[in-house]
């Protein structure tokens, strides 16, 4: 499959090749599932071939990549900070009302689930922008189909919540 992405002063095409059978000029037994010939070798770029070696210093700065991500997440996205609130108000109820551990992971579950949507669709979003900086429908859809996920977990985060702490709420009340 070939995608192209053009802008302004910007022209990107991505190749991705896969070969999902294998050829006659490999064999079972080394176990390759892509043809060593060199035409095909030449279209697809070296860092996708090669396997770098594991590094301790590698893994770290991916840690620190992700944080820029996170970061980027919370500064720029509204709809982070209502998370974040959330997510605060939840583990502060859940300790006072000493939930116990089951539930707890219902609550981290539904609160990972949230983050997660709302880091795919920022971005998401931050790719549609450079991709198609002007108004396209396709991208318009694509936006909308990524918030409806984050809405779809927030409301199911909201009612797990209520689940868990509405009748340990309910006995408070008089």
């Amino acid at each position: 499959m070939e995608f192209g992405l053009t802008g302004d002063s910007m022209s990107v095409v991505l190749s991705v090749r896969a070969r999902f059978l294998l050829d006659s000029s490999t064999s079972a037994a080394n176990g390759k599932r892509y043809s060593d010939s060199m035409a095909e070798r030449a279209s697809i770029p070296q860092r996708l071939t090669t396997i770098p070696a594991f590094s301790a210093v590698s893994r770290l700065r991916s840690f620190v990549y992700a944080g820029r991500g996170i970061r980027a997440m919370v500064s720029s996205q509204h709809n982070a900070w209502i998370h974040a609130v959330a997510t605060f108000a939840t583990v502060g109820l859940g300790f006072s009302l000493d939930v116990p551990r089951p539930e707890w992971i219902c609550l981290v579950f539904a609160i990972v689930s949230v983050w997660t949507a709302e880091a795919i669709n920022t971005a998401l979003e931050l790719l549609c922008d450079v991709a198609s900086p002007d108004f396209h429908p396709l991208v318009e859809t694509a936006k909308d189909v990524a918030a409806g996920a984050v809405l779809i977990c927030a409301v199911g985060a909201a009612l797990t919540g209520l689940l868990v702490f509405g009748p340990r709420l309910a006995t408070l009340v008089p």
